[in-house]
């Protein structure tokens, strides 16, 4: 579980990073540059709202990672759409990225073009983690709610479990 809990408080950070840098960008672009509003700017615009639900929806199942919690309770589904609408984006910027740089710099590989190769490969990773975070949380506590369901029904009943 603790290595789980390391990985779940690196998502975070590298949300609330990607999410900082989004509003960085986006902030420079509109505010410094005064750049005419394009419908390619939606991508980023998206991303953000999607982010900061990301970093809350981390936030909040930061209680699951501890080391005598029940994955029980957690109902958002806000915080579920926006965190993985964040991690489909990611894999897709990652991926868009990865397509472009390959087109432009074909016959150019240079140093700098692997390193941005290396970003893109890590933001693929990252949005990947991020997804199958989510999934892997969301089983728990599905497994977790119906065990506890058929153990109040097994409560009721008096069915004793050591008999078994």
């Amino acid at each position: 579980m603790r290595l789980k809990r390391i990985l779940k408080i690196s998502l975070l950070i590298i949300s609330i990073a990607l999410t900082g840098f989004l509003v960085a960008l986006m902030y420079i672009v509109f505010y410094i540059e005064n750049a005419r509003f394009e419908y390619s700017m939606l991508i980023p615009l998206f991303m953000i709202p999607a982010g900061v639900l990301s970093v809350v929806y981390h936030f909040k199942t930061m209680r699951f990672y501890g080391l005598k919690s029940k994955a029980t309770g957690f109902k958002d589904v806000v915080l579920w759409v926006g965190n993985t609408l964040f991690a489909i984006s990611q894999v897709l910027t990652a991926l868009y990225l990865l397509y472009s740089l390959y087109l432009l710099y074909q016959t150019n590989q240079n140093t700098e073009v692997y390193i941005a190769y290396m970003v893109c490969l890590l933001m693929f990773v990252f949005g990947l983690c991020l997804f199958l975070e989510t999934y892997h949380l969301y089983k728990r506590i599905i497994k977790t709610d119906a065990d506890l369901f058929k153990g109040s029904i097994d409560d009721i009943t008096g069915v004793d479990k050591n008999q078994d």
